[in-house]
């Protein structure tokens, strides 16, 4: 077995971060600078709303669930149901876009995001 420290970027994590928990979570993560010996890490924003959108994330970043029609959706207001059949028509499109890496890691709540998030 090699003991040697890595020394260069050993791959790529893609961080998938849905909805106001996600959003909140991966923000942390934003702009973390490649260092030795870790992945270099992508992190990209799924949503139904814009209003969980912070200073310092890229358009390119972002994708906004929409409808099969092409209009943009304005959150579930709670109610997730709402949008499910949405949400999951979006899938395919949305990983066309943001190309899953080596690693990926999912963020997301099923209670919703901005006031049940201890890290907002």
């Amino acid at each position: 077995m090699d003991n040697k420290l890595h020394t260069g970027v050993t791959g790529k994590v893609k961080i998938f971060c849905a909805g106001g928990a996600g959003t909140n979570i991966g923000y942390h993560y934003n702009d973390v600078a490649p260092t030795p010996g870790f992945a270099e890490c992508e992190v990209v924003y799924i949503d139904t709303s814009t209003a969980n959108l912070k200073d310092g994330i890229a358009e390119d970043q972002f994708y906004h669930i929409g409808t099969p029609e092409g209009a943009k959706l304005d959150g579930s207001g709670g109610v997730r149901r709402d949008n499910a059949a949405h949400i999951a028509a979006n899938i395919k499109p949305m990983l066309k876009t943001h190309v899953p890496e080596q690693f990926n890691i999912v963020v997301f709540s099923a209670t919703g995001g901005y006031l049940n998030s201890p890290l907002h």
